[in-house]
This record gives C-alpha cells, structure tokens and sequence, in this order.
C-alpha cells in the first residue's frame, strides 16, 4: 500500500470515494497498516489536529478525524478479539 500524498490525492479525486468510505470496515486494517499509520500520527500529529486542518480544508478536517477513529477502533477490535 501507498501512503503518500500523491496516493491520497489520487484516491480522493476517484469516482465512488464516498462510498468507499462509508463502507470501509475497520478490520481490514492489518497490523503492520496500524503500526504505519499510527507512526505517521505521531510524526506529523499535527496535520491531523481538526483545528489545523479546519483552517486549511473544512473539507479534510473530519476526514482526518475519521482516519484516527478508524485506527483506534482497528485496536480496540484486536484487544477484544
């Protein structure tokens, strides 16, 4: 999988991006997906903070806030597994 930016911005400029969103499940999320994306949480922490990102994008703010939801809830599943 791609992480980039350049990755992101291809997939959200795809057709069916809502969809796909709203139909992701959360244990997908392999652990070593988790571990990457927790990592890029902390090493940019503040490109996900809603305030920051609000000023920036309205649009974006909750879609980043959707992805740390996501991988929170990814952790909680394999806890209570």
């Amino acid at each position: 999988y791609d992480n980039s930016w350049a990755s992101m911005k291809k997939f959200l400029s795809g057709s069916g991006v809502i969809q796909r969103i709203l139909n992701f499940d959360p244990r997908q999320i392999t652990p070593e997906i988790r571990d990457d994306v927790n990592k890029l949480l902390k090493e940019k922490g503040n490109s996900f903070d809603h305030a920051v990102i609000y000023r920036v994008s309205v649009a974006a703010a909750p879609l980043a806030k959707w992805v740390v939801a996501s991988v929170r809830y990814s952790s909680v599943l394999v806890k209570v597994a």
